[in-house]
């Protein structure tokens, strides 16, 4: 595990500076390669790194650079990479559950059983029924399971499942139905950064709670490029210096009005 001090970043930094070996970044400086992994992108006035595919395009997956275990750096990303390589067809939600830093979830459910990815005993095969209770198993972890609720399916993918059960149910009896807007989950289970209503697209935190302020048109320009990854992570990084008054919140960033970074010039 990196040490969560700014030192221990700067001093890698100071030591790896060939060219080749930091990280892809933006406009921001780099931290060195082996700091955050082949598969993040990470930047050091953050503290932040978060998954690309293998053509460097951001994807979901975050992590703070002083947490990114150095144990597991080969596992970085590899659900929400492989989820990105893996048909489109594929219904929001069935995809294998990744964690919020874009690795698999160890923990998995089918419909019937719910099993241990990686168990801790590799002569073992850890399985559950699907709703007696999974604390038994050595993959449950409670800081991460916590939030789901007894049939082990977050609260976005249980307002979406509940809402085209409700859109098959009028469809069989012909009945046409209009307006409903399904929420978007992310491969974690939260609610996806944007979320759109009617004539409006909005950004959300990953509870569905909107973001003051950041609102657009749906089918306006604003509407079509929205991300909402800049007011996600002046969020994120809000949180982590809650609990870390080492962290520094960057307010030299501006969030356009659809949530996304304004370009480097108008910063």
């Amino acid at each position: 595990m990196i040490s969560s001090n700014l030192h221990s970043i700067q001093h890698i930094d100071s030591v790896t500076n060939r060219e080749g070996d930091k990280c892809d970044t933006q406009v921001i400086a780099p931290i060195p390669r082996q700091a955050c992994g082949p598969r993040l992108m990470c930047d050091k006035l953050e503290k932040k790194c978060y998954c690309v595919d293998k053509n460097g395009k951001r994807i979901f997956g975050t992590e703070i650079a002083s947490e990114v275990n150095m144990t597991r750096l080969e596992r970085y990303c590899n659900c929400s990479r492989e989820y990105e390589e893996f048909p489109k067809t594929v219904p929001n939600g069935d995809f294998l559950r990744c964690l919020p830093n874009g690795d698999y979830d160890r923990l998995q459910c089918t419909e019937e059983w719910c099993y241990c990815m990686e168990s801790e005993n590799p002569d073992v095969i850890e399985v559950a029924k699907f709703n007696t209770s999974l604390k038994g198993l050595s993959c449950y972890d409670e800081k991460i399971h916590k939030d789901f609720d007894a049939t082990f399916r977050s609260n976005c993918w249980n307002e979406r499942n509940s809402l085209k059960q409700i859109i098959k149910k009028h469809e069989d009896q012909q009945i046409a139905v209009i307006g409903i807007d399904l929420p978007e989950c992310d491969l974690d289970g939260s609610y996806a950064p944007v979320q759109c209503r009617q004539e409006s697209c909005f950004c959300v935190d990953k509870e569905g709670n909107p973001f003051e302020g950041y609102k657009v048109p749906r089918h306006s320009k604003e509407g079509e490029e929205m991300d909402c990854r800049c007011v996600r992570d002046k969020f994120f990084i809000r949180q982590q210096k809650e609990k870390n008054q080492n962290m520094k919140d960057f307010d030299i960033y501006k969030c356009a009005p659809n949530g996304n970074y304004k370009p480097p010039e108008f910063i």
